[in-house]
């Protein structure tokens, strides 16, 4: 038998450098609960079993075994099954790249790719990850990583439409995120430890980079949102400072109280008086109205 070598030549495809942040084997049953949210890296759903359906900001996409959906960072999404229809799909959260479906029909930010044809490789490569970060074997993570890899090269081999990947451009998704998490959130439980879980980062690394870009630490941000947010209900409503402090989601109405104290120089109470005095000052000096 003759020796056959094949020389590897240098390849043109840029070097994907994306990081596995999680892989997650999930079975939708009546006891699931999914919710809009959205995460500061892009996610990749493989469907495994049944037929679901995944809402996108306003659209629905309905999806079926060996589907792929893409959905890049910061969009807007959940999955739900259809009816009582098994669904059961592999989620991997992916940090440093972002996928571009050229030429779909879908929006720029999410894409559906169905590897029936191809599952022994899509699939056998995503439940090898799923084992490697079960057992968690030395080095396993960057077993994890590079296998990634394979399997981002193999979908765009695989893929009809032109899949692009690129890396995430230059912008601090965590601060953009944890912004928007705390404007649409502050009336909820909020501290440092969850949103450091919610962008899978260290806490000292996030306050780091959300003071930088802002000047406020997160649980600064938060407060200052919230007082914010309890200047217009003194001003505009007859709320108590208790129910104040609920609505706003302090922990006690003595530390609403302290914090607005703190920032304003004033109590809460004096802040309202003072108000509605000055409004009272203001109609006194308003012109009589001619009958």
């Amino acid at each position: 038998m003759p020796n056959i070598r094949y020389d590897i030549t240098s390849s043109a495809l840029p070097r994907i450098q994306a990081k596995l942040l999680y892989i997650t084997a999930a079975s939708y049953g009546d006891d699931w609960h999914s919710t809009m949210h959205n995460h500061p890296f892009a996610e990749l759903f493989y469907v495994t079993r049944g037929n679901g359906k995944f809402l996108v900001n306003s659209e629905v996409y309905n999806v079926k075994e060996d589907d792929m959906v893409v959905v890049n960072a910061n969009v807007t999404h959940t999955e739900a099954r259809i009816n009582d229809e098994p669904f059961e799909y592999i989620a991997m959260g992916i940090d440093g790249v972002a996928f571009n479906s050229l030429g779909s029909h879908f929006d720029s930010n999410v894409s559906i790719h169905n590897y029936h044809d191809y599952k022994h490789e899509i699939l056998f490569y995503i439940k090898v990850i799923l084992s490697e970060a079960s057992n968690q074997e030395e080095n396993y993570q960057e077993i994890c990583n590079k296998l990634l890899d394979i399997l981002i090269i193999n979908m765009l081999r695989r893929t009809n439409i032109a899949l692009e990947v690129k890396p995430e451009e230059f912008l601090n998704k965590h601060y953009h995120f944890v912004k928007q998490y705390i404007d649409n959130n502050f009336h909820k439980e909020i501290t440092l430890d969850h949103l450091a879980e919610l962008t899978h980062t260290s806490k000292y690394y996030l306050a780091h980079v959300f003071k930088r870009d802002s000047g406020f630490s997160p649980i600064q941000y938060l407060n200052h949102v919230r007082l914010s947010e309890a200047q217009k209900m003194l001003t505009n409503t007859d709320y108590s400072i208790t129910q104040i402090s609920q609505l706003l989601g302090y922990s006690t109405p003595s530390y609403f109280s302290q914090a607005f104290s703190n920032k304003f120089k004033r109590s809460p109470l004096d802040y309202r008086k003072h108000y509605k005095e000055g409004q009272m000052d203001e109609n006194r000096h308003l012109p009589a109205s001619r009958a």
